[in-house]
C-alpha cells in the first residue's frame, strides 16, 4: 500500500480513523502480509495502479473503468515482480503500524485503541 492512500482526505477524518483503525486490526492476522511504501521511500519502479495476487495463481489488476483477472503465468510473474520489488521499499510489521499511526496524528483524532 502506498502512504498517501492513509493521507488522502476523500472521506471525514472520523471515517479515515476508523479505516486506519481497521488496518491496525488486521495487520495482526496471519493471513495478512501489510507493507506499506512511505512516501520518502526509495523505489526501483514506480507503483502504478491497484492489484492482488491470490494464491500465485490468479492477478487482479483494478483500473477505473474495469477490474483485469489475470491467470496466465507471464502475467502473474510480472505482477510477483513489481510486487516483490515494492516490497523493498515497503515499512512492515511495527514500522507499518508507525506510518499508520504517524497518519492517524496527522487527523487530530483520539488515539487508536490498537
Amino acid at each position: 500500500m502506498w502512504e498517501a492512500a492513509l493521507l488522502a482526505r476523500i472521506c471525514p477524518p472520523v471515517v479515515l480513523a476508523a479505516q486506519l483503525d481497521r488496518l491496525l486490526g488486521v495487520m495482526n492476522l496471519d493471513s495478512v502480509e501489510l507493507g506499506i511504501v512511505p512516501l520518502h521511500a526509495a523505489l526501483d519502479i514506480s507503483p502504478g495502479n491497484d492489484f492482488y495476487i491470490l494464491d500465485d495463481r490468479v492477478a487482479t489488476v483494478e483500473e477505473w473503468h474495469a477490474e483485469y483477472w489475470l491467470e496466465d503465468a507471464d502475467s502473474i510473474d510480472t505482477y510477483l515482480k513489481v510486487w516483490h520489488t515494492l516490497r523493498e521499499s515497503a515499512a512492515c510489521g511495527a514500522e507499518a503500524q508507525n506510518v499508520i499511526n504517524r497518519a492517524r496524528r496527522q487527523l487530530g483524532c483520539s488515539p487508536s485503541r490498537y
